[in-house]
Formats: structure tokens, C-alpha cells, sequence
């Protein structure tokens, strides 16, 4: 298999070679021949375009939809390289095959461009279901090639305007109107070129990826503006008007000069946009340009040596014992495409070795990270310390740690960073054989679909969780003695840069030795806590004995009614614990179901396994409700739990606080919109406090639905913010029903349900506002209401301004300052 793939790459390399190495030495003749800066004009602009593909094919040689574009810009540049009297005025065979090769481009060109835009950035679904569609396209391709290869081996006369090839056949000589070629070819032309136009929009609004539809949306800005003019002004009116059709000047000028803009865009995309990784390129470039070099003067030496043979041993430089020239120089790009992989692999390691030789100091951080693993026994420290020292020292912003759970069933995550808290509890990979055996590999697992199948990847809600929140993730496994002890997620690095050897050296390293250290503190743990049993057993014991034999039973004079009451008051509070305990392990254990159902419907109305009727995808839509209904029950219900018994953690930053409930108000906004309910905030710009993001923005959206479910339709809801020196106060104010005296207290218990309705009120779980008293108590305030019945209510509580916003706004407004400094001065 490995054998095959290899000859696979050398046949596509040495096909590469050559149809460049062609159209190169071509356009070079065709430059050095051209008369006017028109045509050097073209020659610079395929040269560009050739060049930024070659680059991006440098970085992705495997990946299929690099291929494809750099074919596509191999057309682009051999229709602008060579002109169309080459063959013309070169008098040789080389310049009788250069126009097949250009009539080649021409037709498959449109085909290509179609073909890479259908899996570009993301293969379209009508693709990836029908896979036949992709060789249809190739047919009225290569039956127009087949045509204009008859007719010019035929002798028929041609000529091309651009990406038009036209040949006249003798009932048209001396006419005016078009030959059919001309005409099949522009349909072809215009046709594929509107497809494509469609796929790529289609791309720059459905991508899943920001940066995807940023980068479709600028090839497809610059493939519009760059050949827009040149169909309006010259292909169409040259095809349709007939073959005395002459362009304006200007308009000519016009359709070429806004060629540019394709490179440029293409340019952008690949700068800004993430379309190829510049550090990588820089250091690929260089692997390439030597590893060409050293080929190319191979394929020369290779050549002449034999040429030199051959002359000697037949007296001609034609012929060698009845072998043709050319069989010499099929030879030779053989030799150079065979020794171009090895020659690759040596330069490659030579120029990394150079390349990040002081980039990155990773024995330091090695070195640090080991101190760390032998030093700390508390596992909740010793996984921050890992995840915290590898997250810095790679300067990555997301990732997540996971260990498995207290029954031992499924990975969890235990620290993480960039993951909604919501999310978190959806990620929880369950014992699969498949995606066991590769973590066990002990190797860093970078995400692919070459690793990862696309039926295992539709199958896993939770993988697919991970993706959503971490781009290209990199799986780090831990293992000890061929069990599997935890699992290190890490995203992309905040400068996009690839993971180097370094890098996954270091990450391999770390696997072994974190798993021993995560193990023994594990070990610590139980130990510890069978330590405290066996001394709480003990104390337990020694207790019972001293009341057995040195207490009296106090009698009922004594208050044996207290000892009753007590007595009861314990036993009760013992019940409430246990009712906790069993609605957290409820809640838990359902989890998992759900959040397996939810996948699997979301599956189904994406169309992973086939088209729908509209019955089926109503009902899975309703289906898909309730899932998510269920799931927010359970992580409230989780939530509550994990609060009360002190488990849950907040993670203070600093918080805009407008940028915050401007995003919140966002996400309701359908609901309130829906039910013709206006609303508003108020709230200072840079105003800033310290708080969790995740909770606070929960316990506001929690405010927040509450207001808009007992708020009649036509009713307001808005947020104000007031400074009060030191703290803020956040109030959620609505014109509802208003509640009762009666129930003021009552509405922050657990599972209560108020008395009042209204026409939309559906039954809620009562725990909303449970959540949102319980989360704001854990900042040290109050969450307070005030309330008038049929006036409305008014829920407010504070928390503490951040100490350093005056000086952010001040050094901000002083970088401002300072920009304008230099241009102020100048202008006097």
C-alpha cells in the first residue's frame, strides 16, 4: 500500500514537472518574442498566479484541493504565457504540440475551475453524495479538446481571444459569422465559469469556518471583477456578433487590465485569511527552490551525458540504435522525478534543523514541565499545571485536558480554555474501539479525514463538539503500561502556526511522563481519601464506646424533646442531601442519551444519510426540541447540583460589560421579536468588571428569559447598568404581570413555580432564577427583586468594577493619540 502511494506521488510529481517545466520554456519564447508590453503584461500576470499556487502547493503537496487549484492556475498562466502565433513562428515539432497543449487548457480549464470550487473550502453535499457529478463535468471538456485537436491537426486556421479558441472551417471562410467550435466553446466557457461563480458564493455564505468565508468571499470578488469585463466586452460580443468582431481599445484594455485584480485577491486570501501558513511557506519555499534547482541540473546533466553517449555510439544526434531524441529526455525528467522525493526528505530535515534551531527553547520547558510532574501530588493542580505550561509555552488559546470519570466509563474534560461551560458538558467520549486503538498509539494525533472516517466523525456528537470550538485539534493521548489515563486536546497556536518535530517531541515526552504523574496522583488521592475514611471510622468508634459506657441517658426533664427534635432536624437534613445526590446523578446519567439522540437527529436533518420528506424532517425538528429542551434541564439541574455541594469553580476576568449583554440580548432577540416584544439596554461603553464570563452572561440570560416568558406581547424588556463608584449595579426590568407579595421569596426556591400565566407561559422547570441567586451569592452580593403587581418587576444585584479600567481607556486613548502624533505635525 505504502509502495503504491509512493509511485502514486512520483507519477503526479513528474506530471507536474513537466507540464510546467512546458509552459514555462514556452511563455519565456513567447515573452522574449513579444512585440508590444501587452504581452509581457500577460506573462507577468500567469508568472504571478503560478507562482502563489506552486507556494500553496508547497505547504499541501497531499492535499487534493491544493492540487486542484494549482492545475487550475497552470491553465490560467498557460493561456496567458503563450501567445497565439507561436506555432506560427516557430518552425519545429515542440512548436506544433504547444498549441495542443494550449487547446488542452483552454477546454479543461472551465472544467477544473468548476470541480475545485465544488469541494472548496468544503465539499458540497449534492457532491459528496454523488461522486459521478465530478466526471460529468469533464465531458463536454474533453469532447471540445478532442474537436480543436481534429481541426488543427487538419489544418484547419485558429485563433484566441483570451480563453476563446475559434477555428474557421471552409464553409465559413470569407463569412463572417461564427465556426461552431467558437460557439461550443464559449457556452462551455460562460456556463462553467457562472457554476463555479455559484459554488464559490454558495461557500462565502455557508461555511462553517469565519476565515473560510472570508477567504471564499475574496476569490470570489477577484475571479468576478478580474474576468467580468473580459466576457462582457470581448468574449460574449466576439461570439455572438461574429469573427470580425473586434474590441474597442479601451474596451480591451479594460478586460485585460482588470486581469490583475485575480492575483491580487487570490493574494489576500492566502495573506490574511489563513489560505496557506507564511512561516511554513518561507520554509517550504526554500526546501523547494533548492530540491528544483538540484533536479533541474540532474535533468540537464542527465540529458547531455547521454546525448554525449548516444552521438558517439550512433554518429548522429538524432537517432541512437533507432532510438528518437526525445526517448532522452523522457528519460531524464524519469530520473528527476524518481530522485526528486528522497533529494526532498534530506533537504527538508537539513533546512528545519537551521530553521528552528533558536526559534523555540523546549529543553527549558521540558525541563520545567518535569520539575512540575515529580513535585505535585494534587491532581486538580497537577492537571492545571500541564495544561497551563503547554497551553503558554505554544502559545495556545484553546484546548481541554481530560481524565476519566469516577465510574471509569468516559473521558471528561477537567480543565479547558476557549470552550462555552455549556459545551463542556456535551464533550465526554464514551469507550469506542476504533478511536481507543488510535489514542493508544502514544503519538500526537493531529485531525484528519484521512485518520478519522466521515461516517465515525457524523456518528460522534461529542467529536464533533471538539471540532466546533477547537479548529484542527491535535490529540495528545496519555499512556502508562498500555493504559490509557487521559487525553490532551490542543487547538491551533494563537500565530497559525503548524506544529513543529519540536513541538510533537515535546508533546510525546510529556504523554509518557504526565501519564506516571497523573497516575500517582490518582494513587495519592485514593489514599488520602481512605486515610480520612479509616480515621473518621476510627473517631466514629471511639465516640461510640465513651457514650456507651461513661454517658447517662438524659431523662425527658432533661430535654430529651430537644434530643427528638434535633435528632429528626439531622435526619431530615440527611434526606435532602440524598435527594440532591440522587437528582446529580440523575441528571448526569441522562446526559449521555440525550446528547447521543440529538447527534443522531442533527444527522438526519443535515442529510448525512439521505434526502427527507417534509413529514419526516417536521417530526425530527420536534424531536430535535425536546432534545434541547432536556438538555437544558439537565445542566441546570447539574449546575444546581454543583453548586450546592461547592464543586463549581468561577473563573474571574475582566469583562466589557457592554460588548457582554450586547451579545446576549442578540441571541434572544428572535424570541422577543417573535412575540413583537421591545428590547433595550443601557449601559456605558468600557465599562468594565471582574467576574466569570461564562456565569455571568448565565445568570443574565437567565434574568432575561424569565422577563420575556411573563411579559405580555407588546410589553418592553431592558437592561440598565449603573456605575456606582466602586461596583455596578445590573438591573433586568421588564412590564409583565408582576408578582405578588406573597410570592416574592418563594420564586428563588428551587422547582417553584409561580401562579400567575400568561398566554405564552409554558411550564419551565423552576430553577432559572435558583441559579442566578446562587451564582450571584457566590460573587458575595444579593440577587434582589422588586415587583408591583400588573406593573412589572425589577431583579437587580452588583458587582465590583474592574480597578484597572480608567487605565486601560487612558493608555488606548494615548495610543490613539500618539498614531495621529506624526500626521498632525505634518499637516500643521
Amino acid at each position: 500500500m505504502k509502495s503504491d502511494l509512493s509511485r502514486h506521488k512520483i507519477v503526479i510529481t513528474a506530471i507536474f514537472i513537466f507540464l510546467s517545466g512546458t509552459s514555462i520554456m514556452a511563455g519565456a519564447v513567447s515573452f522574449g518574442n513579444a512585440g508590444n508590453a501587452g504581452n509581457a503584461y500577460f506573462y507577468i500576470i500567469g508568472v504571478v498566479t503560478w507562482v502563489m499556487a506552486s507556494l500553496v502547493l508547497t505547504a499541501k503537496p497531499d492535499d487534493r484541493i491544493v492540487r486542484l487549484s494549482y492545475l487550475m492556475s497552470l491553465g490560467f498562466m498557460n493561456v496567458c504565457f503563450v501567445d497565439a502565433e507561436f506555432s506560427i513562428r516557430m518552425h519545429n515539432l515542440s512548436s506544433k504540440i504547444i498549441p495542443l497543449y494550449q487547446f488542452f487548457s483552454a477546454a479543461l480549464l472551465p472544467c477544473v475551475f468548476v470541480h475545485c470550487f465544488c469541494v472548496f473550502p468544503f465539499e458540497k453535499r449534492v457532491i459528496a453524495k454523488n461522486r459521478w457529478l465530478l466526471f460529468i463535468l469533464y465531458i463536454p471538456g474533453g469532447v471540445l479538446f478532442l474537436l480543436m485537436a481534429l481541426f488543427y491537426l487538419l489544418g484547419y486556421p485558429y485563433r484566441r481571444e483570451f480563453f476563446l479558441v475559434q477555428f474557421t472551417p471552409p464553409l465559413l471562410k470569407g463569412g463572417g459569422g461564427i465556426s461552431p467550435i467558437g460557439m461550443i466553446s464559449a457556452i462551455i466557457l460562460l456556463g462553467y465559469s457562472v457554476l463555479g461563480h455559484i459554488c464559490l458564493l454558495h461557500s462565502a455564505f455557508k461555511a462553517q469556518l469565519d476565515y473560510q468565508r472570508k477567504q471564499a468571499k475574496w476569490l470570489f470578488i477577484g475571479l468576478s471583477a478580474g474576468l467580468a469585463p473580459l466576457t462582457v466586452l470581448v468574449t460574449v460580443p466576439m461570439t455572438f456578433v461574429g469573427t470580425g468582431f473586434k474590441p474597442a481599445p479601451t474596451y480591451g484594455d479594460i478586460a485585460a487590465y482588470t486581469l490583475i485584480l485575480i492575483p491580487i485577491c487570490y493574494g489576500v486570501a492566502i495573506i490574511r485569511y489563513r489560505l496557506m501558513d507564511l512561516e511554513l511557506i518561507i520554509n517550504r519555499s526554500l526546501v523547494y527552490t533548492i530540491v528544483s534547482a538540484l533536479v533541474i541540473s540532474l535533468y540537464l546533466l542527465t540529458g547531455s551525458m547521454l546525448e554525449v553517449v548516444f552521438e558517439s555510439a550512433s554518429g548522429t544526434s538524432q537517432l541512437i540504435v533507432g532510438v528518437p531524441r526525445g526517448v532522452i529526455s523522457g528519460i531524464s525528467i524519469l530520473i528527476a522525478a524518481l530522485l526528486f522525493a528522497p533529494l526532498k526528505k534530506i533537504i527538508q530535515n537539513i533546512i528545519d534543523r537551521a530553521f528552528y534551531k533558536e526559534k523555540y527553547n523546549y529543553r527549558q520547558t521540558l525541563l520545567q514541565l518535569s520539575r512540575a510532574l515529580s513535585s505535585i501530588l494534587q491532581l486538580d493542580k497537577l492537571i492545571d499545571t500541564i495544561f497551563s505550561q503547554v497551553t503558554q509555552a505554544m502559545q495556545i488559546e484553546k484546548g481541554a485536558m481530560l481524565l476519566w470519570n469516577n465510574e471509569g466509563e468516559a473521558l471528561i474534560i477537567m480543565v479547558s480554555s476557549g470552550i462555552p461551560a455549556e459545551a463542556e458538558e456535551n464533550i465526554k467520549f464514551l469507550k469506542d474501539d476504533r478511536f481507543w486503538e488510535m489514542l493508544k498509539e502514544v503519538e500526537p494525533i493531529e485531525f484528519s479525514d484521512k485518520l478519522i472516517s466521515r461516517d465515525y466523525l457524523a456518528q460522534s456528537a461529542e467529536l464533533q463538539t471538539v471540532i466546533k470550538f477547537i479548529f484542527r485539534p491535535l490529540f495528545v493521548p496519555f499512556v502508562a503500561q498500555g493504559d490509557l489515563i487521559g487525553l490532551l486536546v490542543l487547538g491551533e497556536k494563537l500565530s497559525k502556526d503548524r506544529y513543529t518535530n519540536d513541538d510533537l517531541s515535546l508533546l510525546k515526552t510529556l504523554s509518557y511522563q504526565g501519564a506516571i504523574a497523573i497516575q500517582n496522583a490518582i494513587l495519592y488521592e485514593q489514599l488520602r481519601k481512605r486515610t480520612e475514611a479509616l480515621e473518621a471510622a476510627y473517631n466514629k468508634l471511639r465516640e461510640t464506646y465513651q457514650e456507651s459506657y461513661n454517658t447517662t441517658l438524659p431523662d425527658a426533664s432533661e430535654g430529651d424533646l430537644d434530643v427528638a427534635i434535633a435528632i429528626l432536624a439531622d435526619k431530615l437534613s440527611q434526606v435532602d442531601k440524598l435527594k440532591s445526590q440522587f437528582v446529580a446523578n440523575v441528571s448526569h446519567d441522562l446526559r449521555t442519551p440525550i446528547t447521543s439522540i440529538k447527534g443522531y437527529v442533527d444527522n438526519l436533518l443535515d442529510g448525512i444519510y439521505g434526502e427527507l420528506t417534509e413529514k419526516q424532517t417536521r417530526n425530527l425538528k420536534r424531536v430535535q426540541n425536546k432534545c434541547d429542551e432536556l438538555i437544558s434541564l439537565v445542566n441546570d439541574l447539574l449546575d444546581l447540583s454543583r453548586i450546592e455541594s461547592g464543586t463549581i469553580t468561577l473563573q474571574a476576568k475582566d469583562i466589557f460589560l457592554r460588548e457582554l449583554i450586547e451579545e446576549i440580548i442578540t441571541s434572544i432577540k428572535p424570541q422577543t421579536e417573535e412575540n413583537n416584544i421591545s428590547i433595550s439596554f443601557a449601559c456605558e461603553s468600557g465599562l468594565m468588571v471582574s467576574a466569570d464570563p461564562n456565569r455571568l452572561k448565565q445568570i443574565l440570560t437567565n434574568l432575561l428569559d424569565n422577563a420575556v416568558k411573563f411579559t405580555e406581547d407588546g410589553g418592553a424588556v431592558n437592561v440598565d447598568v449603573i456605575d456606582k463608584n466602586d461596583e455596578v449595579e445590573i438591573s433586568v426590568n421588564d412590564t409583565g404581570i408582576g408578582i405578588p407579595e406573597s410570592e416574592k421569596q418563594k420564586i428563588f426556591d428551587r422547582f417553584y413555580q409561580s401562579t400567575l400565566t400568561t398566554k405564552r407561559i409554558t411550564k419551565g422547570t423552576g430553577l432559572g432564577l435558583a441559579i442566578a441567586k446562587n451564582l450571584v451569592e457566590m460573587y458575595g452580593g444579593q440577587l434582589k427583586v422588586e415587583s408591583e403587581l400588573g406593573k412589572g418587576s425589577r431583579f437587580y444585584f452588583t458587582l465590583k468594577k474592574t480597578k484597572k479600567m480608567n487605565n486601560i481607556i487612558i493608555d488606548e486613548m494615548t495610543d490613539f493619540l500618539k498614531s495621529w502624533r506624526f500626521p498632525l505635525t505634518k499637516g500643521g
